[in-house]
């Protein structure tokens, strides 16, 4: 019983590949009788694009017995491979166009600057003069109640220091990235 299912299902499988072989052949017809195709010479990055030399289009069989039932669905098979291949290929070129373009990269770098800036500017005008003031009572207290020169003046330097870091990071923040 199984047996015969799977007899059924591999020659109902082989009538429906042999019926497209056939159809695929019917259809392929050549681009305007034209047969040949002028190489051209593409370079990028001083390298000869092979893949630009002749149009992906154009990979076809060309064959003069396109024409008689048999040998013309083998044909169409062969040119339905082709442009199959030639599908995958221009996925796979897309696909790597996009992977390494850097114009991604470069919109994102400069949404984090457009964010930092405006992140920077809002601290700044609602926060600035509080944390500057707190930052120099701060050092006053180190001066005048523990009497600590030398930790008065640490604080200060540190404080001047994180302050240009900070603007430098959030001024160039997508450069940086």
């Amino acid at each position: 019983m199984v047996v015969m299912k799977k007899k059924r299902i591999l020659i109902v499988s082989a009538i429906v590949l042999l019926f497209l072989t056939v159809a695929s052949a019917v259809t392929v017809i050549s681009a305007d009788g034209d047969t040949t195709t002028q190489p051209k010479v593409e370079k990028a990055g001083g390298v000869e694009l092979k893949v630009k030399r002749f149009p992906i289009s154009r990979y076809q069989a060309n064959n003069e017995a396109s024409d008689d039932l048999i040998k013309g669905a083998f044909v169409g098979l062969t040119n339905v491979t082709f442009s199959f291949a030639g599908n995958i290929v221009r996925v796979v070129d897309a696909g790597m166009d996009i992977l390494y373009n850097l114009q991604p990269i470069d919109e994102f770098a400069n949404s984090i600057t457009n964010v930092s800036k405006t992140v920077y500017k809002t601290l700044k005008k609602n926060f600035g003069e509080a944390l500057f003031i707190f930052t120099c009572a701060y050092v006053v207290y180190l001066f005048c109640v523990r009497g600590s020169i030398k930790e008065a003046m640490r604080r200060s330097i540190l404080f001047i220091c994180v302050m240009v870091i900070g603007g430098l990071w959030m001024s160039n923040a997508g450069y940086y990235m």
